[in-house]
C-alpha cells in the first residue's frame, strides 16, 4: 500500500514538472518559430529570459503553495487557516506588482544622438534631414496589466493546484479502502475457516470413538481421513490459494466423516469429477457450503438428502463464482455496506417459517441468550421483518421482510 501510495505521489510531481516545463519551453518555441516566419525578426534571448522571469516568480509561488499551503486544505481540514494565508500570499503579490519590484522588463537601452544629414544642389540650396536613433516612449502598464490579469493567473493556478491534489487524494483514499476491504475479506474468509474447526471435530471424534467398538477397522480409517484434514487445515488453510484437486480431496474426506455421523434417513449424493483442471482456489472454501447444508439441511425427524456436485469448466469459472454473507440470527448488516437485499413476502416469510418447523435446523436456543428467550429462527425473522421498515422508511416498495447480504469476494 506504502509503494501505490509512492508511485501516486511520483506521478503527481511528474505532472507538475511536465506542465511547468512545457510552460518555460514555450517562449522558445514561440521566438523560433516567428524567426523562421519573419524575416525581419532574428532570433534573441532577451525576450525569453524576460518572459522567464515572470515565470520563475509564479513558479516559486506555486511550489509555496503546493508544499505548505495546499497541504491545510487538502489532507488537514484546516481552512481558516488557508484561506488566511493564501489572502497573505496574494497581498504581498499585489503590493510588489504596485511597486514595480516584480517587473521583469528589459532595461532602457542607452539613447543613441540624433543625426542630422545635409544636402548641397547646384543652385546653391541646402537640405537637412534629421533622423531620431533614441527608442519609442515606452507606455506606462495599464492597473489591470499590473494587478489585475497576474492576480487572476495566480487565483487559477491555486485552484489547479487545489484540484490536482483532491484528485491524487481521491485516489489514494480509493486504494486505501480498497486494501482495507481487502484486509476485511482476509480477515472474514480466516474467520470462515476456522469456524469449521471446533463443533466438527468435536462431532468427529465423538463419533469415531462410538465407531471403535462396532468397527475398528472403519475407524482406523476415519481416523486417517480425519489426519489428511487436519494437516490440511494447519498447513494449507494459511494459505492464499491452494491446488483446486487438494481442496476436492477435502471435501472428500469431510463428506466421508459426516457420513458416520448420520443413519440411513440421510441419503447423501456425491457427484465430484474424477479430472480436474489445474486451477486454485482459496482453501475450505467448499467446505463451508457443504457444512452448512449437513448442519443446516438436515431435518431431525424427516428423511433427508444431502447432494454435492462440483463441475469446472475451463480456467475462468472462479471469476463468476462469489461468497455472499448472512447474518443469521445476530445484528443486521448497516444498509450502507449491503451489497444484495432479498425481498420477501407474507407467503415467503410463512414458507420458510415452516421448512425451519419442518426440519428444526434453527429451532434452538442461542447458547448466551440473556434476558431474550427467543429462538434463532424468531431472531432472524423479527430482524428481516425490521430491516423491511428501515428500506421503507427510505422511500422503497413495502415488503413483509427484506435478508440483506454482503458480497465477500
Amino acid at each position: 500500500m506504502k509503494l501505490r501510495t509512492n508511485k501516486l505521489l511520483t506521478s503527481e510531481n511528474v505532472l507538475y514538472m511536465s506542465l511547468w516545463g512545457l510552460l518555460f519551453l514555450a517562449p522558445i518555441i514561440t521566438v523560433y518559430v516567428r524567426s523562421i516566419s519573419d524575416t525581419t525578426f532574428s532570433f534573441a534571448w532577451q525576450p525569453i529570459f524576460y518572459i522567464w522571469g515572470y515565470f520563475l516568480l509564479y513558479l516559486t509561488i506555486f511550489v509555496l503553495h503546493n508544499a505548505f499551503l495546499a497541504p491545510l486544505l487538502v489532507y488537514k481540514q484546516r481552512k481558516s487557516l488557508y484561506f488566511t494565508m493564501v489572502a497573505v500570499v496574494l497581498s504581498l503579490f499585489i503590493v510588489g506588482n504596485c511597486s514595480g519590484r516584480f517587473s521583469f522588463r528589459p532595461p532602457r537601452p542607452h539613447p543613441a544622438p540624433r543625426i542630422e544629414i545635409t544636402v548641397a544642389h547646384d543652385d546653391g540650396h541646402a537640405a537637412a534631414f534629421r533622423r531620431d536613433q533614441r527608442p519609442p516612449h515606452r507606455p506606462m502598464r495599464r492597473p489591470e496589466e499590473r494587478v489585475v490579469i497576474p492576480l487572476v493567473v495566480l487565483v487559477l493556478m491555486f485552484g489547479m493546484n487545489i484540484g490536482v491534489k483532491f484528485y491524487y487524494k481521491s485516489a489514494k483514499d480509493a486504494q486505501r479502502l480498497h486494501e482495507l476491504e481487502r484486509q476485511n475479506i482476509s480477515h472474514q474468509l480466516e474467520y470462515l475457516k476456522f469456524q469449521i474447526n471446533p463443533h466438527f471435530l468435536m462431532n468427529t471424534l465423538n463419533n469415531i470413538h462410538a465407531l471403535v467398538d462396532i468397527d475398528p477397522e472403519r475407524s482406523k480409517e476415519a481416523i486417517l481421513q480425519l489426519s489428511a484434514m487436519m494437516r490440511y487445515m494447519l498447513y494449507d488453510g494459511a494459505r492464499d490459494w491452494v491446488p483446486l484437486d487438494r481442496e476436492v480431496a477435502f471435501l472428500k474426506n469431510y463428506i466421508n466423516l459426516m457420513r458416520l455421523r448420520y443413519t440411513d434417513r440421510l441419503r447423501i449424493d456425491v457427484g465430484l469429477p474424477a479430472s480436474l483442471p489445474e486451477s486454485t482456489v482459496p482453501p475450505l472454501i467448499f467446505v463451508t457450503f457443504v457444512e452448512n447444508a449437513f448442519m443446516h439441511g438436515v431435518s431431525y425427524v424427516h428423511p433427508s438428502f444431502v447432494e454435492v456436485n462440483l463441475k469446472a469448466e475451463g480456467n475462468d469459472w472462479l471469476a463468476d463464482t462469489h461468497i455472499w454473507l448472512y447474518r443469521g440470527a445476530w445484528m443486521e448488516w448497516e444498509l450502507g455496506r449491503v451489497d444484495m437485499a432479498v425481498p420477501l413476502s407474507p407467503d415467503e416469510v410463512v414458507k420458510k417459517r415452516h421448512a425451519i418447523f419442518r426440519h428444526l435446523s434453527q429451532k434452538d436456543i442461542v447458547p448466551f441468550p440473556g434476558e431474550d428467550p427467543r429462538e434463532f429462527w424468531q431472531r432472524a425473522e423479527e430482524r428481516t421483518q425490521n430491516t423491511a421498515r428501515l428500506y421503507d422508511q427510505l422511500g422503497m416498495a413495502e415488503y413483509q421482510a427484506i435478508e440483506v447480504f454482503l458480497k465477500l469476494c
